[in-house]
């Protein structure tokens, strides 16, 4: 495999794939459009404690988006809002993940999600779909 990197802005992250088509495709699928997919050089750059803390909180806020999208997506399909009480159950289940995403506390996300239950919301594909996200994030 061969690691690429997927930069919008100042948000960059590293994903793991076996061609440039593959990773282009797991970043319009994961993060959406307007990224420029590129292969990342043999040895990054060491970051400094700060840009590496500003790369997590950037990663975190793309993570976290990519599950409240995700949400308006299942909603939509739905054809309805979430009821109040599946508002609540949200809440209780990802308030820490949505916390840990804001501070960029990634690895920490990664010992997190393996632990929430799947249920008809948070099914186990989006599940794979975020643990594969942090996996490839922290690998880069």
């Amino acid at each position: 495999m061969t690691t690429y990197i997927a930069t919008k802005g100042k948000t960059g992250t590293y994903i793991k794939a076996n061609t440039l088509q593959d990773a282009e495709a797991y970043v319009l699928a994961n993060f959406g459009a307007g990224y420029t997919v590129s292969v990342a050089p043999e040895q990054p750059e060491a970051l400094s404690p700060e840009q590496k803390a500003e790369r997590h909180r950037a990663f975190g806020k793309l993570l976290f988006d990519t599950f409240l999208n995700d949400n308006a997506v299942i909603a939509s399909a739905r054809g309805s809002n979430f009821t109040i009480e599946e508002t609540l159950a949200l809440d209780t289940k990802f308030g820490s993940f949505g916390r840990l995403c804001q501070y960029g506390s990634i690895p920490q996300i990664q010992q997190l999600l393996p632990g929430i239950a799947v249920d008809s919301i948070f099914t186990q594909e989006r599940k794979d779909k975020y643990i594969e996200m942090v996996n490839n994030h922290l690998a880069g």
